[in-house]
């Protein structure tokens, strides 16, 4: 557990919960608040060589919210959605890796959102976690 606690001081915010500093919430009415659309091309619709091309179903949604790829300490507890390079990371794993799973069962949806740090998850003492929880979900 000593291993582990210093891990998390390395990614642990430098300041306090700001509901300011997270920057606006999506507007899911524009494409750009969400990483994956079934009218736009993306890292969901990438596959492994040697696959078949995808064939979605058009009979069901589906609505996939990635985990937290909020590594970095850049001082916030929620990740603001300008942050292209956190945008890049979370396609290249999250989606490509994971929701792409979903693309042959149906038209998918995966939404931008303003992530909390990996260090709330384990931080569930800190005064700080809960809101920063509360504002990303």
């Amino acid at each position: 557990m000593g291993v582990l606690s210093s891990c998390l001081t390395l990614l642990q915010p430098v300041h306090s919960f700001s509901v300011k500093a997270a920057g606006p919430a999506p507007n899911y009415a524009d494409s750009v608040a969400w990483a994956a659309l079934p009218s736009h091309r993306s890292a969901a619709r990438q596959r492994p060589p040697g696959l078949p091309a995808p064939v979605p179903d058009t009979v069901a949604d589906v609505f996939y919210v990635h985990p937290t790829t909020y590594f970095w300490r850049l001082g916030y507890w929620n990740a603001p959605l300008r942050l292209r390079r956190l945008q890049r990371y979370t396609a290249r794993t999250s989606i490509r890796n994971q929701a792409s799973l979903f693309y042959d069962v149906g038209r998918l949806y995966a939404p931008r959102y303003r992530q909390a740090t990996l260090y709330t998850f384990f931080a569930t003492q800190d005064p700080n976690s809960q809101p920063a929880l509360d504002l990303a979900y």
